[in-house]
């Protein structure tokens, strides 16, 4: 009689913890069905430890940390996301949030609709998009838009294709095309320059200002190819996108 009630026990706990995997299961494939996409290679770690490698499509990996050598690209159903040659990220999602955890790199994305909140999680601050508007006349109807992420300065943008609204140091902020959100570590400000350093400083910023322009032009390159099929493999000829913050 005992031993009867024991096996009904084991029964019964058997079919919970079944019932709980599969729910558990069926609900991480609910939010997480994207696919990632490298032109070279795409190494995955866990905290300082390489785990792996891919160099094919393959289902993308949630809260593991990667390092895109070549581009890379990721597609999910509402989102489709680039990650240049050097960028390192990963991602999280949720019934609520999606999470990139950028610790380095220059991204490009595209959507048509905000099924749930994208949060950028960077080293100089965490940027929430909580909303878009679409132009009127754009087309395809799809915005279009930028991240980079370089030691003290993360900069947020549109390309083309409307706005968003993004939450960032308490503050909301609509970000439009040519008037991005940039969130800054280097705070202090400096002593005014003699004339010959005022110089200099304006050598600098016209080259890092073309720096930028030409990593711009790199995420859209990247990102139009890889919304239209395809991706470029880096040349390895052009410095790594990490090196919009070198001198």
């Amino acid at each position: 009689m005992r031993r009867g009630f024991q096996g009904k026990i084991w029964v019964i706990c058997y079919v919970f913890l079944w019932n709980f995997l599969f729910q558990t299961t069926t609900y991480s494939l609910e939010f997480n069905n994207g696919r990632i996409i490298p032109s070279e290679k795409i190494n995955l770690y866990s905290g300082k430890s390489k785990i792996g490698e891919y160099r094919k499509e393959a289902p993308l990996p949630e809260n593991t940390l990667l390092n895109c050598i070549g581009d890379c690209g990721i597609k999910l159903k509402d989102l489709s996301f680039v990650a240049l040659d050097g960028s390192w990220f990963d991602v999280r999602t949720n019934k609520t949030d999606r999470v990139f955890e950028i610790s380095e790199g220059a991204f490009g994305f595209a959507f048509s609709n905000l099924s749930r909140q994208i949060i950028f999680s960077t080293p100089n601050g965490t940027m929430v998009v909580k909303s878009m508007k679409k132009e009127a006349l754009s087309e395809p109807d799809t915005l279009k838009g930028y991240l980079y992420v370089f030691q003290d300065t993360t900069e947020l943008g549109i390309f083309e294709g409307g706005s968003l609204k993004v939450l960032a140091l308490n503050e909301e902020k609509n970000i439009y095309k040519n008037d991005p959100l940039i969130l800054s570590q280097n705070i202090n400000v400096p002593d005014k320059p003699s004339e010959p350093d005022q110089e200099q400083d304006q050598k600098a910023k016209t080259k890092q200002k073309e720096k930028k322009q030409g990593l711009l032009q790199k995420i859209v390159a990247a990102l139009l190819l890889f919304l239209g099929g395809g991706l470029v493999t880096a040349d390895e000829s052009d410095p790594p996108a990490a090196s919009l913050a070198s001198p």
